[in-house]
């Protein structure tokens, strides 16, 4: 994994939103317009959510995975080593599932089945991930956050076994590291927390309760006070405390 110099915020932010999240959300958006009651979606568009993908298959590591700069914000810059990426990863995936592929079939079918792959080969064995972390090269729980989803979205689908073990323990790890006030931040058992990391969490959580996971109704329940403790003013919120 190579070392790279400080990059500007800005610059980091914009590429990896730019390269998967808007992916993931454009793609998101194709399958609710695509219903004729919401009227069809363009060929601009499509074409667009097409090449997207495309864009996203071309770059994919040999064991299934993403890459990206992985570490932290210092003031207004960004620095961090490159290499795999699980949150960068997850959400390729979510990309690729919300387009409508499926591991193992259609035109990205073996795309996907590699990246489930990864994560069971990766993160199954208890020796290598021993606390339900799922991280690689210092990601935080952004990507533990993403990783859970995506997951749970794979379980739903597929019901691997090895997957719905390294679900659970995920899950296992976002509610023991919940701190007193309800919420999550960079790392797990943080003493402060931050509403966005919260979020985060708590879409991780629904996603696999929907896949049939059991999820301590009291951990829910506790971020749902933080968020609500965390309105200051009418269109506010606080990010962090």
């Amino acid at each position: 994994m190579n070392t790279v110099k400080s990059i500007p915020l800005f610059y980091k932010a914009a590429r990896n939103c730019l390269h998967f999240l808007l992916f993931f959300v454009i793609s998101a958006f194709s399958l609710a317009w695509n219903d004729k009651s919401h009227g069809e979606i363009t060929k601009a568009a499509q074409n667009a959510i097409d090449r997207g993908l495309e864009y996203l298959a071309k770059h994919q590591n040999p064991d299934g995975s993403w890459s990206d700069v992985i570490g932290r914000k210092v003031n207004n810059y960004y620095i961090g080593k490159y290499g795999r990426h699980v949150g960068v990863s997850a959400l390729a995936g979510m990309a690729f599932l919300a387009g409508g592929y499926l591991p193992g079939r259609g035109k990205y079918g073996k795309t996907l089945k590699k990246l489930v792959d990864f994560f069971a080969d990766t993160f199954s064995k208890p020796e290598n991930n021993p606390d339900g972390f799922i991280s690689l090269n210092e990601s935080r729980m952004y990507s533990h956050a993403f990783a859970t989803l995506f997951l749970a979205e794979i379980y739903g689908m597929t019901h691997r076994p090895e997957i719905g073990t390294i679900l659970r323990r995920s899950v296992k790890l976002i509610e023991t590291s919940q701190n007193k006030h309800g919420g999550w931040r960079y790392l797990p058992g943080a003493k402060d927390s931050d509403l966005s990391i919260v979020v985060c969490q708590l879409m991780a959580l629904r996603g696999a309760r929907n896949a049939g996971i059991a999820v301590d109704p009291k951990v829910i329940q506790k971020a749902i006070d933080y968020v609500l403790k965390s309105y200051i003013s009418y269109r506010a919120m606080n990010y962090q405390y």
